[in-house]
């Protein structure tokens, strides 16, 4: 996947990214996978494919997962149902993904293949066994690299993973950098940020050590994109720009596209909204150049709001047109939702609310078709509000009504609470609705 949540910075995005429901839990077909019998299908987000293959103790395996307008993750499982590993390569929606396992058990492995975003549109993907056989000395090594990458990942000092690499000083290899990388963006996105720095200055003391200079182009993206999550504007756009510089260098264009789209999310904000652009557009230019559709898109979204926040609506109605269309023309549902959103908020900001509801209630379409039950609940609500406020307390309260229920359902406190509020407000004779919020902000949340 192409850094998740990185680019674009709506936060309706965010919420969608994260809000998507778990997969289905309905019987799953398993098919066998063996060596030189590819199998190709669709996928859709939500779904998940599993596949079964049987290996013995000390067998090598070598999976290629192509990607053929999907962006998936792939899990390795083991036949006790222990992960493995999971792959989440950033590659957008094409390309390969692929999965190598020294099997240390005998017995059936199982491979996972799903989309993360539970509204992606349908993609297809090739799954192909590649090598299955004992496995070769420098098979052996690479294998032994991934443990040492793994501890190395769990050691909680400096001097600890010191002592480990100079035990294991014939393992710091590519494969080793490649490792603590995918540590390292796990780190992130769980939020983790001194074990994620620690991990990435780390590997990119190591990349630089045995001249990786791809290796050490992606722990620079890696280091500024921590940084600009803890809000270090100057220390992320170091970084960030170091990277790019190595990323355009070396002809990764893809990968310059998601550091410069970084860069553009850094400026975003009051005062440098011009630079936000800047970078945006050069994003795009880098996505257009390895036809990544889906950042082209999500981009030229990201530039909208910008346009947005500078008052230049016009502008901003342009930006959202094209995302838009480029959006249905992907079939993403979701992508598409959320710019009827940002219509419809940009309506709203110049006084229109009909259109703004209009939008919205495109919106709500798209969101009920996907079954996003987050993404529903916070239409209704804005659908609600913006009645109230247009002085139809009647229609607020309908809309009200039906977000409540399934925002209870999700579990969060504040967005409960929120369209209690307003309810209140939209009802005030009803004094217990009214005393609700404030009793449910006082309980304890959830660990």
């Amino acid at each position: 996947m192409r850094y998740i949540n990185s680019h674009w910075s709506s936060p309706i995005a965010l919420l969608l990214f994260v809000a998507a429901p778990s997969l289905s839990q309905s019987v799953i077909d398993v098919r066998e996978l063996e060596l030189g019998k590819p199998i190709e299908r669709e996928l859709a987000g939500g779904d998940l494919h599993v596949y079964a293959i049987n290996l013995t103790a000390g067998q090598y395996l070598s999976v290629i997962v192509t990607q053929r307008g999907i962006d998936v993750v792939v899990t390795l499982l083991a036949p006790d149902g222990k992960q493995l590993m999971e792959i989440d390569s950033p590659n957008g929606t094409q390309g390969p993904k692929p999965v190598s396992l020294l099997a240390k058990t005998t017995g059936t492995h199982r491979l996972q293949v799903r989309s993360l975003e539970n509204g992606a549109a349908p993609g297809r993907y090739e799954v192909k066994v590649e090598a299955l056989r004992v496995a070769t000395p420098r098979e052996k090594l690479d294998s032994e690299a991934k443990d040492l990458a793994k501890a190395l990942a769990s050691a909680k000092t400096d001097e600890e993973r010191a002592t480990m690499l100079a035990q294991k000083k014939e393992l710091v290899t590519v494969e080793l950098v490649r490792a603590l990388y995918e540590h390292g963006r796990d780190f992130r996105n769980q939020r983790k940020f001194p074990e994620a720095l620690a991990n990435s200055r780390l590997g990119l003391s190591l990349a630089e050590q045995i001249g990786d200079k791809t290796g050490v182009g992606d722990f620079l993206y890696n280091i500024g994109y921590v940084f600009y999550l803890q809000g270090d504007k100057a220390q992320a756009l170091e970084y960030l720009q170091k990277s790019l510089a190595r990323r355009e260098e070396l002809g990764e264009k893809g990968k310059a596209g998601d550091s410069a789209n970084m860069i553009g999310a850094v400026y975003n904000q009051p005062g440098s909204q011009a630079k936000a652009l800047e970078y945006y557009q050069r994003s795009m230019t880098l996505y257009e150049a390895v036809g990544d559709r889906v950042w082209v898109a999500r981009t030229q979204n990201n530039s909208g709001q910008v346009l947005r926040g500078q008052g230049k609506y016009s502008e901003a109605f342009e930006a959202f047109q094209k995302s838009s269309s480029m959006f249905e023309v992907l079939g993403d549902k979701l992508a598409l939702a959320n710019t009827m959103l940002d219509i419809g908020q940009t309506y709203e900001m110049q006084g229109d609310s009909v259109r703004a509801l209009e939008y919205r209630q495109k919106a709500l379409a798209l969101g009920e078709a996907l079954g996003n039950k987050a993404l529903v609940a916070m239409i209704l609500d804005q659908i609600g509000w913006t009645n109230f406020l247009r002085g139809d307390h009647l229609q607020a309260l309908e809309y009200f009504r039906k977000s409540l229920p399934l925002r209870e359902a999700l579990g969060n406190t504040l967005d409960i609470a929120q369209t209690l509020n307003r309810m209140s407000l939209a009802y005030r004779d009803q004094l217990d609705i009214g005393r609700r919020p404030l009793a449910i902000l006082r309980r304890p949340f959830d660990p």
